[in-house]
């Protein structure tokens, strides 16, 4: 797959298809795109274009049914857990007991962005890539809003972010 970029004519804005399908030029893409070619599975950095929100995969389903139609970003499973993509300055937010940041010194694996796998016992979208459209990222106060009302807590909050150097998802 070769990577191109385009110019729209109308908006002037770049755009690229370095996963197979075209979407808003973005720092992910330059870091990132070698990593999403062929149908392989990818360990991704995060902290650097994107992070991660790891929330409990029942949590994650309620959330995705509520926000249904809205501008999420991608969502990855894995086990019982499952990773929101973000923005990495979401880092600065205080996040619920139920969820764990995951910046930089951390990994996430996934899979091809046109991998269409169901199977629980193995890396998969729960919202693809190609499902979020032009959304790199879902909204973090989004996110955290619906967490807390998912499981509402004090206002002390654990704090908690994925341990540094650590490879969070397993391969196939």
């Amino acid at each position: 797959m070769k990577t191109s970029l385009a110019v729209n004519a109308v908006t002037g804005s770049r755009s690229c298809d370095c996963t197979g399908w075209e979407h808003p030029l973005s720092e992910a893409c330059a870091l990132f795109s070698p990593a999403w070619f062929g149908d392989r599975l990818a360990v991704l950095p995060m902290g650097l274009a994107f992070s991660a929100v790891r929330v409990p995969e029942r949590q994650a389903r309620v959330l995705l049914a509520r926000l249904k139609g809205g501008s999420l970003g991608p969502v990855v499973a894995h086990s019982d857990q499952t990773y929101w993509i973000v923005h990495p300055a979401a880092r600065a937010w205080s996040w619920p007991k139920s969820a764990r940041f995951c910046g930089r010194g951390t990994f996430v694996t996934v899979p091809a962005p046109q991998d269409t796998s169901t199977d629980p016992g193995v890396v998969r979208w729960l919202r693809s890539p190609r499902e979020s459209n032009d959304t790199v990222f879902t909204p973090h106060t989004v996110l955290l809003t619906e967490l807390e009302r998912l499981a509402p807590e004090s206002p002390e909050r654990q704090g908690v972010v994925c341990p540094v150097n650590n490879w969070v998802g397993g391969m196939r």
